[in-house]
């Protein structure tokens, strides 16, 4: 285990991305994913915010740029709590979804939509120990 006070990265801080229109995206992934803007972006806490026991975490990982794992030059995993509601909001709403349709895997089940800038986004409702 590394020392405290050795000098290393410790999470991700933020994911940032371009848009032709932030306002009308921020408002997408407000109304669509519940996710609050202010001006400086939005903030997740670590703590599970539906049982508040345990702690998040953010995975990093660098592709080959050929991969398959996922389109376009990055992608965006989103934990979320009740994937099937979830998605049948954004079905309702009118919003493209991945037509494999929800995955399920023994560490949690995942879905993807895309926002209107076309950005594939992975919706991932993890099984919590």
């Amino acid at each position: 285990m590394a020392d405290s006070m050795e000098p290393r990265v410790t999470g991700i801080g933020g994911v940032f991305f371009k848009s032709s229109n932030p306002a009308a995206l921020q408002a997408w992934y407000a109304d669509r994913l519940g996710i609050s803007f202010t001006q400086w972006g939005a903030m997740f806490d670590w703590a599970d915010s539906v049982t508040a026991k345990g702690e998040g975490g953010t995975a990093f990982n660098i592709v080959e740029s050929g991969s398959k794992q996922f389109e376009g030059s990055f992608s965006i995993n989103f934990r979320v709590n009740n994937l099937a509601a979830l998605i049948d909001r954004l079905i309702a709403k009118g919003d493209r979804m991945d037509p494999a349709g929800i995955q399920a895997y023994s560490y949690g089940k995942f879905c993807h939509t895309f926002d209107p800038d076309g950005n594939k986004v992975e919706l991932w409702e993890p099984i919590d120990a």
